[in-house]
């Protein structure tokens, strides 16, 4: 197969730019960052989530969960 100047010129890119995520993920600092900027993405969505949540509903008793989540939050009145 006969590859033209820009396929091969892509191809470079690409590679290059494969070594370079690799040297990425083998460092340790980076990662870390890494993992904590996404769990403080998570928690600002699990913080969204709980703020647009409807409050008072009364639809019965399980609520969704995604089996990995907390319940949702359930206020209950003294009996």
């Amino acid at each position: 197969m006969h590859m033209d100047k820009n396929d091969l010129q892509l191809l470079e890119l690409l590679n290059h730019a494969i070594k370079d995520f690799e040297r990425i993920e083998d460092d340790p600092a980076t990662m870390n960052f890494i993992a904590r900027r996404v769990g403080n993405i998570v928690k600002h969505m699990k913080d969204l989530r709980d703020d647009l949540r409807p409050r008072g509903q009364a639809n019965g008793g399980a609520h969704e969960v995604g089996g990995e989540g907390k319940p949702y939050r359930v206020t209950q009145g003294t009996h």
